[in-house]
């Protein structure tokens, strides 16, 4: 799906172009100004990606924060990778940046603090080293 938008072969309300990516609106739906940069090459995992594309993407993800920041107090700028999850309207395989604008005390950040304050909880910096030689 993404393949084709990417290479202007489907519709889509373009925000800029560069020599790797596209930028354009997602679904006004889940928060107006939801934007998504992606490669126009078919690329599932930032690991698969060319240094060069990399770059030209993450340029593109810079300039349209810059460009949400002008009507948005905040961006939130997330990427993910779920190779466990089956493609569907949802999730889509082909990568991406979503570029969330967000305002204080929107919807959003109020589910999110909710949900934080409910299950934070300070961490002794030894549990942390455990993990971080656990995992790393």
């Amino acid at each position: 799906r993404f393949c084709e938008i990417a290479k202007g072969n489907a519709d889509r309300a373009l925000i800029s172009e560069s020599k790797h990516c596209v930028s354009f609106l997602s679904n006004p739906y889940l928060m107006k100004g939801h934007s998504l940069v992606v490669p126009k090459k078919h690329f599932e995992s930032l690991i698969e990606m060319p240094s060069p594309v990399l770059h030209d993407l993450i340029d593109e993800v810079k300039k349209l924060e810059k460009r949400i920041l002008k009507f948005s107090d905040g961006v939130l700028v997330y990427h993910n990778f779920l190779p466990f999850v089956a493609e569907k309207e949802t999730k889509v395989d082909h990568l991406h940046f979503h570029l969330w604008p967000r305002t204080n005390f929107d919807n959003y950040n109020k589910k999110v603090l909710i949900h934080q304050s409910k299950v934070w909880k300070k961490v002794e910096i030894k549990k942390l080293n455990s993990i971080r030689k656990e995992l790393f």
